[in-house]
């Protein structure tokens, strides 16, 4: 995903573990222009709601405070302004984002931990993190899930060996839009 959290790539493990049907994400980047995983975790029918069970507030949380982090540079631009009014008519969505407002949310942790009753898989306990190409207009940030038990060890290599490396590709990059949103 780029700054603006618009998904580029979705491997099939990841899109599985949250009960994602790829058709869904290709019908968002189809009506939206991009798939947005602001608007994969807040969407009224979001397949993440489901699959995260308890733990989607903290998920809805954690995300939220990444977002704001990351686009921050990116605020004043027409494109960041046109995707926060369509995020904002999103379930919960600016309540999030308002709560949010007076943390360190513009310098937050890119590291979260998971651990929680997965509604197919069980137990998981498992770490998030990003790491980034920075260029000089909109940053690529790869997300990692790291397991942190033996049980969510072999959860993730059942998962995987469904359809090792399979990789959803949702937009081009990269990416040639410079900051004010015009074309390059």
């Amino acid at each position: 995903y780029d700054d603006y959290f618009d998904v580029v790539t979705a491997n099939h493990a990841a899109l599985t573990l949250h009960g994602i049907p790829s058709e869904w994400l290709q019908r968002l980047a189809a009506e939206q222009g991009a798939a947005n995983f602001m608007h994969v975790i807040f969407a009224a029918d979001s397949p993440m709601r489901r699959s995260m069970a308890r733990s989607w507030e903290t998920l809805a949380y954690g995300n939220m405070n990444q977002f704001r982090a990351m686009s921050l540079r990116h605020r004043h631009t027409a494109r960041f302004q046109v995707l926060f009014a369509r995020l904002c008519a999103l379930p919960d969505f600016f309540t999030y984002w308002s709560s949010t407002h007076h943390t360190h949310s513009d310098f937050t942790s890119r590291m979260r931990i998971h651990q929680y009753p997965h509604p197919i898989y069980g137990p998981l306990f498992y770490a998030v993190f990003a790491a980034t190409s920075y260029s000089s207009q909109n940053h690529l940030h790869v997300t990692i899930l790291l397991p942190l038990d033996d049980s969510t060890v072999a959860t993730f290599n059942t998962i995987y060996s469904q359809r090792p490396g399979h990789v959803l590709h949702l937009s081009a990059w990269p990416q040639t839009a410079a900051d004010d949103g015009e074309v390059a």
